[in-house]
């Protein structure tokens, strides 16, 4: 039997021993020297080859992982992550209220401890506890920061380990729901755009009818004191409901970049009746400290409605939240040339710490889910695109915003109307009207309210008709229902003008939606008067005055 002998074959890795190989054997001979000296260089070469390209790997896949938008975890069995990427380093304090401490096991925590309430827990509960294998679990969820974030969870297939793993993914998805939602609130807003024009339409026609039939009825009933009051209320509430309507239809048209003048101390009570009934089941008063004379500025109407329902929606949203305060202020005067416009609340207000924020995109102190945080950003680009501006304070108590306008010339004052009596309309006598409406009690109404100071009316309830008759006489006065069956209004005035362009001048549009892009658009190409049904009596009387003044006579 030989001797024992043995030997040492070191392995090195960059010049440094990093292990050691034992060879033990039992001859009479010796193991050769220069074989072993071979035997060694030949395995470290063979290592270090191995060790270069698995630690390359491993840096191509740490650079992968660190280079990844979405957070990365790997969780063993027992429910502790043991892989994480630096994006899901970011993630996790807005999910687990033990932030670190479940990363790993030298923390003493794990994703499944009883009790422990985050989305990591949750989906590799509801992971695990599924009978389906080989699938993608995912759900959306938001952390304590009102970020929305998509979880996929899935098992981690196995080689040689017996043990299960499991991979989680989160991405925030936050921008990309935004946008969703915008995408979603422009369509809808497109459909309430079509669908208030057709309710309105359905809604004006009827109320002119109750409208004209009212004020005859004031006519015949001035004597009696008892009936004129009762029927007082009944007009206030139809002339409500018109203003109800006309503030919808501004509010739900397509948006435009058209600036016209316009009235602030208007568009400001526009926007507080829109919100009427919400801050009245809210038990929040609005308190109006607004310029005696109309603040004229140069504006885009719907927008700056938006703006005004936007700041009324977060005072009301506040008040409401915190059950602190109960009023709304809002005040409008006139400061260096500009229109400035405050609005107050006594609402839980805005603290120093976030004052800077609070018109930054995104940033909202609402609860998650009821708040995108872009209304003040949204609003201030707005007021920034009319030449204006927003500004916030905070104080003790309540919120308070600035806004300002360039203001635009002199204050329009109202003009002095006359008397509604027969002596204002003698001007009328001996002048002649047709009325076109399809609706026969409408254009009923109309002639028998003006016929006390029109000599001669005619109706016609179609396209046709009208045209017939009026190529057969002259009238002084058109008045033209835009929406007519078998030739509407628009192709009617084309028939008339090309005939005769001078018939042009007496041409008066009524329409029950004249807030309609297309109408709106026509009516302005035409140079022609627009009345918005429904009507009064003396609007109508008053229209023919303002065009009679210059206008010789017709012929019968």
């Amino acid at each position: 039997m030989g001797a024992l002998h043995y030997c040492e074959l070191p392995l090195f890795y960059k010049g440094e021993q990093a292990g050691l190989i034992i060879i033990s054997y039992v001859r009479n001979d010796p193991f050769d020297a220069d074989l072993t000296t071979e035997l060694t260089l030949f395995i470290n070469r063979v290592l270090e080859g191995f060790f270069e390209q698995a630690f390359e790997e491993e840096k191509i896949l740490a650079d992968i992982m660190s280079s990844l938008d979405q957070g990365v975890f790997i969780a063993d069995s027992d429910g502790f992550l043991t892989v994480m990427n630096s994006r899901g380093a970011e993630f996790l304090p807005g999910f687990c209220r033990r932030e670190m401490d479940c990363a790993t096991r030298s923390g003493g925590g794990r994703l499944r401890t009883p009790g422990c309430e985050c989305a990591f827990s949750n989906l590799l509960g509801k992971f695990r506890d599924s009978e389906e294998a080989n699938r993608v679990y995912s759900e959306e969820t938001m952390d304590n920061r009102g970020q929305t974030f998509l979880f996929t969870v899935s098992g981690l297939a196995r080689r040689q380990s017996r043990k299960h793993r499991y991979v989680i993914t989160a991405k925030d998805i936050t921008e990309q729901k935004l946008m969703q939602d915008r995408m979603l609130l422009s369509s809808k807003l497109a459909s309430l755009g079509e669908m208030v024009a057709g309710i309105a339409h359905e809604i004006n026609n009827p109320l002119q009818a109750v409208l004209l039939n009212i004020e005859l009825y004031e006519a015949t009933m001035a004597e009696y004191d008892d009936g004129a009051e009762r029927l007082k209320p009944i007009k206030e509430g139809v002339l409500r409901i018109k203003k109800i309507v006309k503030d919808l239809l501004v509010f739900a048209r397509e948006k435009g970049i058209e600036m016209e003048c316009a009235d602030v101390n208007a568009l400001i009570g526009q926007a507080v009746e829109l919100l009427a009934h919400q801050l009245k089941m809210a038990s929040v008063s609005v308190r109006l400290r607004l310029d005696d004379g109309p603040l004229v500025v140069r504006c885009n109407r719907n927008l700056f409605q938006q703006v005004m329902i936007n700041l009324l929606q977060n005072s009301k949203d506040a008040i409401e939240g915190s059950r602190k305060g109960s009023t709304i202020e809002i005040a409008s005067f006139l400061r260096d040339g500009e229109v400035v416009v405050e609005i107050s609340d006594d609402g839980p207000g805005i603290s120093k710490e976030i004052i800077d924020r609070v018109f930054d995109p995104f940033f909202t102190t609402k609860d998650a889910g009821k708040g995108t945080g872009l209304g003040l950003s949204v609003s201030r680009k707005i007021l920034e695109n009319m030449g204006g501006g927003i500004t916030a304070s905070a104080a003790p108590a309540g919120a308070s915003f600035s806004i300002t306008l360039p203001h635009d010339g002199p204050i329009i004052e109202e003009g002095e109307k006359g008397a509604s009596g027969e002596r204002e309309y003698d001007m009328l006598r001996g002048r002649s009207v047709l009325i076109v409406d399809d609706e026969k009690e409408v254009a009923g109404l109309i002639s028998e309210a003006v016929s006390a100071s029109i000599s001669r009316i005619e109706t016609a309830g179609d396209g046709r008709e009208a045209l017939e008759k009026i190529m057969r006489r002259d009238f002084d006065f058109i008045f033209l229902d835009i929406m007519i069956p078998g030739m509407d209004g628009l192709e009617l005035f084309g028939r008339i003008t090309e005939r005769n362009p001078r018939l042009a001048e007496k041409i008066v549009f009524i329409s029950a939606n004249s807030w309609a892009d297309r109408i709106a658009e026509f009516v302005r190409h035409t140079k022609c008067r627009l009345l918005p049904k429904p009507f009064s009596v003396n609007e109508l009387l008053d229209v023919m005055c303002e065009m009679t003044r210059d206008a010789p006579v017709a012929g019968g």
